[in-house]
């Protein structure tokens, strides 16, 4: 049975969006898109909007309100059903809120459905009595089945309470409770509204790292498996050390490792760039609890609290993920390294050869040009001896032959039969010596012909 009674009963629902290019992200909405849904729901329900942002209309009897929080790459919709009149006082309030919640469900079907946060939240502006807060915390763990696992006091006048809506949700869903305890009404409704503002924001930053966080779990996997085959590689290497494996084959090893090493490279860069997202959000979550000033209510633990500690998981996963890259990829160099440094081995044991093979061949050439030198000075020293010796003993005939007819024409011959035998004698030696030279010259255009096919 329902036993407080309290002011102004209030559901409100918080929906976070990323802005940006659909096309490159399909969980991201195009500006465009985000632009039209207040115009949209202005339609569906006859509404004011007031400074492009607050959309004010009216639903059997109740207010309604839209706030839209547009920054350059999120927007916030803030819906809020609640009594028209300030004097309300709920004897059930489950009964209104119920009724809320079917008018909620309505106005989120206009809003798109790829949101990255949904945040519950219930609200009162106060009780009628004291000791009235407590019990309506009671009473809402009892209708929702829920038990308060977080509670604490914000800006010294609120009782603010948070669970999860349903566990492993789709995006980040949380529900929350606002009790003031004010005893001014304009206090309370101040202070809601700017608490309310403060959650619309958490809901971009916690709904960006539940985002990421499930990104995470995916990379995670994938990492593992390539962190497994480092190993298996790195093994690999070892054991080929200690057999004579080709060239070929190294370079395809090489070749196949440094694919990996290239892939790995580029996750270190983008989980660097993610980290600082990450803990660009979690500073800015931060700052919104710390300036609550939060303070214990009784024995349960406090929201901001608790709040952090589930971020600073996401923080050290990201942290966790960002090390066993590290760890891969270096596993990587030192495999890359060891195949470089096996691959220079080999090809310098390959090129010391080719040298030696080279230098034998060098030796080998030079000796047989040193041959076909020695063997042309030789055939050069035959060919002057031989000219020597045939000029010297043409030139001994031809003075023979000159003495015998000299001496023949002083012993009485006739001056012209002597010429004429004189030459006819030594016209056939001059053949004969022709001939030879002849020989000789073809000899030695032969021998050089043969020394240059060698050389």
């Amino acid at each position: 049975m329902i036993q407080s009674k309290i002011k102004i009963p209030s559901l409100v629902s918080i929906d976070a969006y990323i802005k940006g290019d659909s096309s490159k992200h399909t969980d991201v909405l195009e500006p465009e898109e985000l632009d039209k849904i207040l115009l949209k729901i202005q339609k569906e329900y006859s509404g004011e909007i007031i400074n492009d942002t607050i959309l004010c209309a009216s639903i059997n009897g109740k207010d309604l309100f839209v706030k839209v929080i547009n920054r350059e790459d999120f927007c916030v919709f803030t819906t809020i059903i609640s009594p028209k009149d300030d004097d309300y006082i709920s004897d059930d309030w489950t009964k209104d809120i119920s009724m809320y919640s079917k008018e909620i469900q309505n106005i989120q079907s206009l809003l798109p459905k790829k949101r990255i946060a949904n945040l519950r939240v219930i609200a009162t502006a106060g009780f009628k009595e004291d000791g009235m807060s407590e019990m309506f915390i009671k009473e809402y763990s009892a209708f929702f089945n829920k038990r308060i696992n977080e509670l604490g006091m914000v800006y010294n006048i609120c009782i603010l309470t948070k669970d999860d809506q349903i566990e492993n949700p789709p995006f980040h869903m949380k529900d929350y409770v606002i009790a003031s305890i004010a005893k001014d009404l304009d206090d309370s409704k101040r202070i809601i509204s700017e608490l309310l503002d403060d959650l619309a924001f958490l809901a971009v930053f916690e709904g960006k790292l539940e985002r990421m966080y499930k990104a995470y779990v995916t990379f995670d996997k994938r990492i593992d498996g390539m962190e497994k085959r480092s190993v298996d590689m790195l093994k690999t290497t070892s054991d080929i050390l200690k057999q004579d494996v080709s060239q070929k084959t190294l370079e395809e090893l090489l070749i196949q490792i440094s694919k990996q090493f290239s892939e790995i490279s580029t996750m270190v860069a983008t989980i660097s760039h993610d980290i600082s997202t990450v803990n660009s959000n979690i500073h800015n979550a931060s700052t919104i609890y710390n300036k609550w000033n939060e303070i214990p209510h009784g024995s349960y633990p406090m929201v901001h609290i608790t709040s952090l500690k589930d971020l600073d998981v996401i923080a050290y996963a990201y942290k966790s993920i960002g090390d066993k890259l590290e760890i891969t990829r270096g596993r990587l160099n030192d495999t890359l390294g060891i195949i470089k440094t096996y691959l220079d081995l080999k090809q310098q044991k390959v090129s010391l050869k080719l040298q030696s093979s080279i230098e034998e061949s060098s030796k080998s050439q030079e000796s047989i040009l040193k041959a076909a030198q020695e063997e042309k000075m030789a055939s050069e020293r035959s060919e002057r001896s031989l000219k020597f010796l045939t000029y010297l003993f043409a030139g001994l005939g031809i003075s023979e032959i000159l003495a015998n007819f000299i001496i023949f024409y002083i012993q009485g011959g006739n001056i012209t039969t002597t010429f004429l035998y004189f030459s006819i004698t030594l016209s056939i030696p001059l053949i004969i010596i022709a001939l030879i030279i002849i020989t000789i010259k073809r000899r030695s255009e032969r021998e050089q012909t043969q020394n240059k096919k060698h050389t």
